[in-house]
């Protein structure tokens, strides 16, 4: 949720980006941006304190700081977070870090989903996982 939805404000497409940052921040750190707890001490904490981000690789961390902005009008539009997120080349799962898809992968198996790395697009033989993970994603940039 959102800091203006927190507040009673409208939903928008910016609330959506606030979101989805969230959930990134969540898959590139193993945590939420805002912490745990019970859901009023989250949203205090989505209203008026600063994301933590410590654990997001680099790479990620000015767009997630952007897209976390308390100021909707200060988030980028989705089109400027998918320009952010994807160069517009291949497949999305293809730019995802081999470290990223290898912890996503069973996951994605467990829930019946289709695994990442099990898309046509990707290298190697269908149903094989990506290449050992990296010690650090921050040495892909």
């Amino acid at each position: 949720m959102s800091p203006e939805q927190v507040t009673g404000q409208e939903h928008t497409p910016a609330g959506d980006v606030f979101a989805l940052a969230g959930v990134l921040a969540f898959a590139a750190a193993g945590r939420g941006p805002f912490g745990t707890g019970q859901a009023a001490d989250l949203l205090y904490r989505v209203r008026y304190a600063e994301p933590d981000l410590a654990d997001v690789p680099p790479p990620l961390l000015p767009l997630l700081i952007r897209c976390l902005s308390k100021d909707p009008a200060q988030r980028p539009t989705t089109a400027q977070l998918a320009a952010g997120l994807h160069d517009g080349h291949g497949e999305f799962a293809d730019h995802l870090p081999d470290l990223l898809l290898a912890d996503s992968a069973p996951r994605a198996t467990e829930s019946g989903s289709t695994s990442p790395t099990d898309s046509p697009h990707r290298r190697g033989p269908p149903g094989t996982r990506p290449p050992a993970p990296r010690p650090s994603l921050a040495a892909d940039s």
